[in-house]
């Protein structure tokens, strides 16, 4: 146990407790902001840190990943039913989570490994569009910020199930689309 322990992991930890915590607390109250930067710095400061630390590891990627499933699931829980959504933009969001299901099944299927995502740039990119979504309420109509989010979101799910299909073998770390299928070096 100790050897999937370590400081990195402990971060990842924290986005879980927040995740609980966001469930907890009143939506975009001061202490469901707290939370929610708590999860959001954690994102961030993980990967950062096992890389400084030489704490790289594949439970620890994958341990990142179900922490940022946990994550997107508080947001969605707590978040999503404030904006009381049109019945195109519930279509939108489960086209994306049935995109996001078909690429875990399509890996579990060719490497038989449960992988929740894939770390690419547009996965981190459509990340931080999502946790900026709760500040974006304050200052842009409700459905232009779940537009702003799914956009991203659609593309990142789109290029992850690429890759899982294309690839031969199983990167959790790949760049993107053009590293995987096409070997372009960044």
């Amino acid at each position: 146990m100790q050897k999937y322990m370590n400081i990195p992991n402990a971060i990842t930890s924290l986005r879980i407790v927040s995740s609980v915590g966001l469930c907890l607390l009143k939506p975009l109250s001061e202490s469901f902001l707290v939370c929610y930067l708590i999860g959001c710095i954690s994102d961030v400061l993980d990967g950062y840190i096992a890389r400084r630390l030489g704490q790289s590891s594949s439970f620890g990627a994958k341990f990142d990943s179900v922490a940022d499933i946990f994550f997107v699931l508080a947001i969605l829980f707590t978040i999503v039913p404030l904006l009381h959504l049109s019945r195109y933009m519930w279509v939108w969001i489960g086209v994306i989570a049935f995109v996001r299901v078909c690429s875990m099944i399509v890996a579990w299927c060719k490497h038989h490994k449960f992988v929740p995502g894939l770390h690419t740039y547009l996965n981190k990119f459509t990340g931080l569009v999502f946790f900026s979504m709760p500040v974006a309420l304050y200052f842009i109509q409700k459905e232009s910020v779940l537009e702003f989010v799914c956009i991203p979101a659609s593309l990142s799910a789109v290029e992850e199930l690429l890759i899982t299909l294309l690839s031969n073998t199983l990167n959790l770390n790949i760049k993107g689309l053009w590293t995987s299928v096409f070997n372009i070096k960044i």
